[in-house]
Parts: structure tokens; sequence; C-alpha cells
């Protein structure tokens, strides 16, 4: 059988560090069966890469220049694509820009606001889902206890081993989806899933003094014969790719270590949502340990890729802090 291709988007003002965490975890996760590669507009909209690819994964970083760039022929293919059985995969700002409309941070400087032409979910993505995102710091970020809705998974139940249902998740700047269950539709569109659900904290962004509960984080959408899942968390993004020193905030000084408590728990949710997709997992990725990290780590140079002075960072943190709950 032909190796298939997973295509990760580098255009236009896609997030360096998130492209990179992207492309190192899933080769992790799918390197063993697909081709993982970065694809750019001009591919995507003149090359003819739709019968060799399983998946096309959208990375956090700007709604509106994807928009700038796609918008036309190329998302028009990328939807024929997924309607005919092609797979959509959107963290943070590829969640947005799945979704029919997006609502950024609305009556502030950062406000981004409008129909998006790709449509994979009917719906509109809300965000950001907690207060303080910044494009110039990390000040925003956060480790977020994510209530995971097993049931909603096409998954063997043993996967899971015996995780908690709440999960340490990266997150910083994502959305959550006004799916029929939480807007409170009589008749809910049953090709929309809700996956993963945010914690208590959410916040309606028109407003922030209105706390939204039970916000969908994660969702699954039926597309025609394919699928999409749009995610507003990040949990794409290992423990090991962050520096410590980024985080100084009180809601996040400890975000590494938390994320380190849950690192299994965290590849788990992925490789579930992978295998929702209809993916094929490497087991070794869902292991508590897994044995292949290290060379993962090694194959892809990143810009923050660590020093033995950022791993001493690191270690330093998580000695004598171990396991550490997500808080």
């Amino acid at each position: 059988m032909a190796t298939l291709n997973v295509l990760v988007y580098n255009g236009p003002r896609a997030g360096p560090n998130a492209h990179v965490f992207l492309l190192r975890t899933l080769r992790q996760f799918l390197g063993h069966r697909y081709e993982v590669m970065p694809v750019g507009p001009e591919a995507l909209g003149g090359e003819p890469w739709e019968p060799k690819t399983a998946v096309l994964v959208m990375p956090g970083g700007r709604d509106t220049p994807y928009a700038e760039a796609m918008n036309g022929r190329i998302n028009a293919r990328i939807r024929a694509w997924v309607f005919n059985g092609g797979r959509y995969l959107g963290f943070c700002a590829g969640g947005y820009y799945g979704s029919a409309r997006c609502e950024f941070e609305p009556g502030t400087p950062m406000e981004v606001v409008g129909s998006r032409e790709l449509g994979l979910f009917p719906g509109t993505c809300v965000g950001g889902a907690y207060p303080g995102y910044s494009y110039r710091s990390m000040d925003g970020a956060r480790a977020v206890e994510a209530i995971v809705e097993r049931a909603a998974f096409s998954v063997p139940d043993t996967l899971w081993k015996s995780d908690p249902a709440r999960v340490c998740v990266y997150y910083n700047g994502g959305g959550y989806f006004l799916t029929d269950d939480l807007v409170g539709c009589e008749h809910a569109d049953d090709t929309v899933s809700v996956l993963v659900r945010y914690p208590s904290g959410v916040t309606d962004p028109h407003d922030r003094a209105t706390r939204v509960t039970g916000a969908p984080a994660v969702i699954s959408c039926k597309v025609g014969a394919g699928m999409a899942i749009l995610s507003g968390l990040h949990p794409e993004y290992a423990w090991d790719d962050l520096a410590p020193s980024d985080y100084t905030q009180p809601h996040n000084e400890t975000l590494v270590v938390q994320l380190r408590s849950h690192d299994a728990y965290r590849r788990r949710l992925l490789g579930a949502m992978l295998g929702h997709m209809g993916l094929d997992i490497d087991p070794e990725a869902l292991v508590d340990s897994p044995g292949k990290l290290v060379l993962i780590l090694l194959e892809v140079p990143t810009q923050r890729h660590p020093s033995s002075a950022h791993f001493s960072d690191i270690f330093h943190s998580i000695r004598g802090q171990w396991p550490t709950p997500c808080r």
C-alpha cells in the first residue's frame, strides 16, 4: 500500500513554534505509517495533493492570514476533499478557521469577527475561552483540566487504560464552539459531537462577567463522507516543548509541571482524537514512557529547540513535585 501523507499547514502566520511542535508530535504518533510533512498554500492550490493525503492539519497561529491565503479556490478544494472522505484537524487558530464563523476577542484591539468559507463546523467558534491572551507573551497560557467525553470517541475502551476523566492540556487563546447543546437548540445537529469540554472558568468574550458552563473544547463534525475535528486546546503540545521561564503569571507559573504530571494522559487523549478519525496510531506513542520520544525530539530543528540549560530548567522545576494536580 502506498504511503499516505499527513499535511501540516505552514503558510503565512502559522505559529512557528506551533508548527514545529505539531510536526514533532505527529511524527511520534503517525510517522510509522504516514509521511508527515509541511505544506503551504501554493501546494494546496496548485498540486494534486488530495489522493495521497490522509489528513490536513491546521496549527495554531492567526486565522485571518489563513483566510487571506486560502479564500476562494483553495478552501473550495479542501471542503470538497473533506466532503468526499478527507479529514481535517484544526488546533486553536485552525479550529476558528474550520468553523463557519469566528468571533475572537470582540470589542478589543485584537478583534477578529466574521464568517469563514471552510465552514466544516456549521456554527461559531468564540474566544478566547479564557481572558488574558497576548500576541507578545505567554501570559494568557494555562494548563486546563479538560473534561473528556470518552463515550463520544470511536476508539476501544482499552486505549484509555485507567486514565482520569479530566486531563491537563495546554491552552493559549483557543475558542469554544457554539454547539446545539450549548445554545439550547431543541433539535440537536447529529453531525456534531462534543469530544472534550472545558472545565469551569470559561467566560463569554462579549461579556467577561458571563460564565459559560460546559463549553465544548474539542468537537467532531461529520462532513459528507469525511470528518473534521476542531480543538480550542493544544493536546499536541508536550511539556518538554516548553520553557518554564516563559510562564510567570500566578495562573501559569507551574504550567510545565502540571503538564508533565499528565503527559501520558495527554498523549492518550491525542491518540484517541487521531484514532477517532480512523488514523493508524503507533502504539509506542500511547505508553506511559514512550521510548521513541528522544529520537523524535531530535528530528525536527526548532527556534525553541531545548538547550542543556533549558532542560536543566525543566528538571529543576519538576524535582520533588511529581505528581502535581492540574489546577
